[in-house]
């Protein structure tokens, strides 16, 4: 396959997936995650910053786990409305979600990289629902328990939407099936999201 001379300077084949070294580096950066979008995106490297944005997301809802007993007051309430929130997002994240998600298309570079964004941030949002329900339970029921169990919940989701190198492997072997000639990981690598004007990223 080749690849026009305005690709970036790699140095390496353009479909080669870097894997989660380089955002191993970034860990010391990703509780503040400006910073460490800001950090990815100077790199120009579209792969990592969507791993990037992963593993902040991953760190987010960790970080409200550890904040939560210091703010917390338990109650006496039972875990009725816990049940209820846990389950009717829990319902709609496994159930809908699929359902409304897009394949990913391969007009060109451009439109493959978007799309597959796209279906990113759909699983990414849909899984966080789980655990901002079970945040909301937390307050409301006074049971700690409540936003620990939303976390085991959106686990399946949350590794379902992982950018890992298995799963870009999968999905171009889906995309090869369809006929598609483009690289997934060469059109994420070449076409990294335009930089947000924002004073704070």
């Amino acid at each position: 396959m080749g690849y026009p001379a305005s690709d970036p300077p790699w140095g390496d084949d353009p479909t080669r997936d870097p894997g989660w070294r380089p955002v191993l580096r970034q860990l010391p950066f990703i509780v503040v995650p400006q910073l460490s979008l800001a950090r990815a995106r100077r790199g120009g490297h579209g792969v990592m910053l969507l791993r990037v944005v992963y593993a902040s997301f991953v760190w987010a809802l960790l970080a409200f786990g550890m904040v939560l007993p210091f703010v917390v007051t338990p109650l006496r309430h039972g875990y009725t409305l816990t049940a209820v929130l846990l389950g009717a997002s829990s319902l709609i994240c496994y159930g809908v979600e699929p359902r409304i998600e897009k394949p990913l298309r391969c007009g060109s570079r451009v439109e493959l990289a978007n799309s597959y964004r796209t279906r990113f941030f759909l699983r990414i949002a849909f899984g966080e629902a789980i655990a901002l329900f079970g945040f909301v339970a937390t307050f409301v029921d006074g049971h700690l328990v409540s936003y620990y169990v939303g976390l085991v919940l959106v686990a399946p989701a949350f590794v379902r939407a992982a950018p890992g190198v298995g799963a870009f492997q999968r999905e171009q072997d889906a995309l090869t099936a369809q006929g598609c000639g483009e690289s997934l990981v060469a059109a994420l690598r070449s076409t990294p999201p335009a930089p947000r004007r924002h004073p704070y990223t």
